[in-house]
């Protein structure tokens, strides 16, 4: 199987800039979605992925220190969808989370 990921971004209307990296992998169980940002913490799907739980913990720490959000989604068709929000060149960050602005 080859790897594939889809990368898209848009500036949205208050500003800020959204970013969307989506796959078609294992996916994270959607009651693991709220921790999936947290330091160490890997899914329980994870069993025979490397890995150490600090990868997205990272991502998230950066995001947020450029004024942006960072969340994780179900991808339809498998995987996920991860996405992430930065202030435009004038634009606030933040704004509602994208599966409420997919519109």
């Amino acid at each position: 199987m080859i790897p594939r990921i889809e990368l898209s971004a848009r500036t949205r209307v208050d500003g800020t800039v959204l970013v969307e990296i989506a796959d078609r992998g294992i996916g994270i169980p959607a009651a693991e979605r709220p921790r999936v940002f947290d330091a160490f913490h890997r899914c329980a799907n994870s069993g025979g992925y490397p890995g150490t739980g600090l990868g997205l913990a990272i991502c998230k720490r950066i995001v947020e220190r450029h004024g942006g959000r960072i969340g994780a989604d179900e991808n339809p068709g498998g995987g996920s969808r991860f996405w992430f929000t930065l202030p435009g060149a004038a634009g606030p960050a933040g704004g509602p989370e994208p599966a409420a602005a997919r519109s």
